[in-house]
């Protein structure tokens, strides 16, 4: 029971390298977009109360999107070697002989 408990956490919460690497980009333009258009609402009604909750609700709203690890940003995952055998000191010193 515990094996399928593990097995269905990593199929739930495991991200792979693209995924962070596509999700870290979704956050950092949407942060910055959102900076610039919030600054601009804000200097235009004279008012940083909106500007900052322009911002806050961009920062929730991304945090949510690119936090989780949706199916998109687990599309690519790493394929692993297989581990090798190990092999003592005597075997070694056989196969150089040979």
């Amino acid at each position: 029971m515990e094996d399928f408990l593990s097995k269905q956490y990593q199929k739930i919460d495991e991200m792979d390298f693209e995924g962070q690497k596509s999700s870290e980009a979704i956050y950092k333009y949407t942060i910055a977009f959102a900076t610039f258009v919030a600054a601009i609402v804000g200097y235009l009604l004279q008012d940083m109360t909106i500007a900052t909750i322009i911002i806050l609700a961009v920062a929730l709203l991304v945090t949510l999107i690119s936090g989780i690890a949706w199916s998109p940003f687990k599309s690519s995952p790493i394929k692993f070697l297989k581990p090798f055998e190990k092999v003592s000191p005597e075997e070694d010193e056989d196969k150089d002989t040979k």
